[in-house]
């Protein structure tokens, strides 16, 4: 099973986004362009993001920077869904935002300060968020930003804001607000937990489902399953899962975590099979319960094709994601080794510590019982590295080691994190260290071993890292240390150019027409060697030639060495030529239009 990282969810949080925002694009012009561009820059609060206006977007920033607030938001919501030719980058999206928050557009507080709550444009600003919202609050008077400075004020955990952020939540939610709601229900249900508030939190969960909110319905489906505020009934949660998660608007997807737990459960071959693929998929969307719960399946239920290698790392991706339970499988696993991963103590007990310190009962309780001697004496095996921090950290941390210190146990420990790393299944462990393999580097690997190395790029390339994807997908393509073999080299570039990479995109197209190309470079190569063929032949043309002018006008037609079926051949090269172009540009105008939802990456117009 093929895992890919980070791009599904940003798509998924903002598919309600993409949905509402394509019905309002569509009474507009899209930015196109022919029409032509204008490069331009705009300040996200973090740094002034370069852009490339197309079109009408030319004009809509300039109406943006007069202070018309509604063209701010339209060049937002057009770089957040990639809308035309705007290349979709959030970090504009996010500057185009706060610049209509300050022209008095509520909507762009509400969703600027969210972008940076949640670190979608690349970091994070509870500061900036909170006054953000505040502005689109307490001057502008949207209950949506109320509840997103709530949960500003939440995550800033001074005591004095406590009671504000609670009123402003209390206050959204009596008007009807969404988030407001879902923030209200969610602390009535989980925190408070008597039978009062789960009452009231239950009552909330039914009043927005029925509105086909997926938030609630979520929490009508975890109201049946664990039996609070709700009898117990499975299959009423099943129901609202499904619900949530396939006929639900907005973050859709603890729905869908939750439906796949409950289909993996039991049930026909066919409930496991998309039970599995809505966990992975929720997995990729950043769920760290989704990807606990795959992780914990594969070993149970060899019916579920999860692979060997994947277990670790979906406890990998769950414990980054700080979801204790997944630090305590993967300690388990370096306790009691997995295929390539051995026994080792003290990735154990460092991910049991992490574990506990998350409220893990279980895993304090495994650390008291290894004793306060054994503890600490795997505890002094960690440096330099945790093991639990996340995988990221730790590869950074490795590399700046091996980059800078001279002590050869501490490079040893820094390339052994790696490896680690690597056995479970980390794809950027694996383009690392397969680089190092593949080229050498020196004081760590002198010795290259191409073979090794290029066994872990294409790992790597399987998981979708699009560097290595596309490092394969040119070795394949050329030959190069490898068999050749297009059609595989073609397949990685795929998967890289899927992933949005400008460069992939633009080499797969590339890829795609090489066939036109090679048969253009043949034509063209045989109506060469015609030409050739007639010079050296002239002097028998030439007495043919004279042999037709003795007998007269006889209008005898003759065949000049292939120069006309050349000529034939040049036009109708030409006709198709001409054809495939017309017909790229319908579609690509269709697609425009909504005609059809197909337009293919190796369209030079789409």
């Amino acid at each position: 099973m093929i895992l890919a990282r980070h791009f599904l969810k940003y798509l998924l949080l903002i598919s309600a986004w993409c949905v509402a925002g394509q019905t309002l694009l569509a009474a507009e012009k899209i930015p196109l362009g022919h029409e032509g561009r204008r490069h331009s820059a705009v300040y996200n609060g973090h740094q002034n993001m370069p852009v490339v206006l197309y079109g009408v977007a030319i004009d809509w920033n300039k109406d943006c920077l007069k202070g018309k607030a509604d063209k701010c938001l339209r060049l937002a919501r057009g770089f957040e869904i990639g809308q035309g030719d705007l290349k979709l980058e959030v970090r504009a999206a996010l500057g185009y935002y706060l610049r209509a928050c300050e022209k008095g557009a509520a909507a762009g507080c509400n969703r600027a300060a969210e972008i940076i709550r949640a670190g979608e444009a690349g970091f994070t600003d509870n500061d900036l968020a909170r006054k953000t919202a505040e502005r689109g609050c307490s001057e502008l008077g949207d209950q949506a930003s109320c509840a997103g400075l709530a949960e500003s004020l939440r995550i800033a955990g001074r005591p004095e804001d406590k009671n504000r952020a609670q009123k402003l939540i209390d206050m959204a939610c009596d008007k009807g607000n969404s988030e407001g709601c879902r923030l209200k229900a969610t602390s009535l249900f989980y925190d408070d937990r008597n039978a009062s508030s789960l009452g009231q939190a239950v009552d909330l969960f039914e009043k927005f489902c029925k509105k086909r909110m997926a938030w609630a319905c979520t929490g009508m489906a975890e109201a049946f399953l664990e039996g609070r505020g709700q009898a117990r009934n499975e299959n009423d949660a099943l129901k609202y899962a499904r619900r949530g998660c396939l006929d639900a608007d907005g973050n859709t997807i603890p729905a869908c975590a939750l439906l796949g737990r409950l289909l993996t459960g039991g049930g026909s071959s066919g409930d496991l099979e998309l039970g599995v693929k809505l966990l992975v998929k929720a997995c990729l969307a950043g769920d760290a319960y989704a990807c606990n719960d795959a992780g914990e399946l594969g070993p149970k239920n060899s019916n579920s094709r999860i692979a060997q290698w994947e277990v670790p790392l979906f406890f990998r991706d769950a414990c980054d994601m700080d979801l204790a339970r997944g630090c305590l499988n993967l300690s388990d696993i370096y306790k009691q080794g997995l295929g390539t991963i051995r026994l080792e103590p003290a990735p154990m007990i460092a991910l049991l510590d992490k574990a506990c310190r998350l409220g893990s009962a279980e895993a304090c309780d495994r650390v008291t019982a290894l004793g306060e001697v054994r503890a600490k004496s795997y505890r002094r095996r960690l440096k330099p590295i945790d093991p639990s921090l996340p995988a990221t950290q730790q590869l950074a941390m490795a590399n700046q080691i091996l980059e800078t210190v001279s002590d050869r146990v501490t490079r040893n420990r820094a390339l052994d994190a790696v490896i680690r790393l690597m056995q479970e299944g980390v794809a950027e462990a694996n383009w690392m260290l397969g680089g190092w393999l593949y080229y050498g580097k020196p004081g760590v690997i002198n010795q290259a071993n191409k073979n090794d190395g290029f066994i872990l790029f294409e790992n790597a390339a399987r998981q979708q890292h699009v560097e290595a994807a596309k490092w394969v997908g040119m070795a394949y393509w050329y030959g190069d240390g490898v068999p050749l073999d297009r059609k595989k080299g073609e397949g990685y570039m795929a998967l890289a150019a899927a992933r949005g990479d400008e460069m992939a995109i633009a080499i797969y197209r590339s890829m795609k027409a090489e066939k036109i190309r090679e048969d253009k470079a043949r034509r063209e190569r045989e109506m060469a060697e015609a030409a050739e063929r007639r010079k050296n032949d002239w002097s028998y043309q030439f007495g043919l030639a004279a042999a037709a002018w003795a007998q007269g006008r006889r209008n005898t037609p003759y065949s000049y060495g292939g120069g006309s079926s050349g000529r034939l051949a040049g036009e109708s090269w030409q006709r198709s030529q001409q054809a495939l172009d017309k017909m790229n540009w319908n579609n690509a105008v269709n697609y425009t239009m909504g005609r059809t939802n197909a337009c293919p990456i190796s369209n030079p117009y789409c």
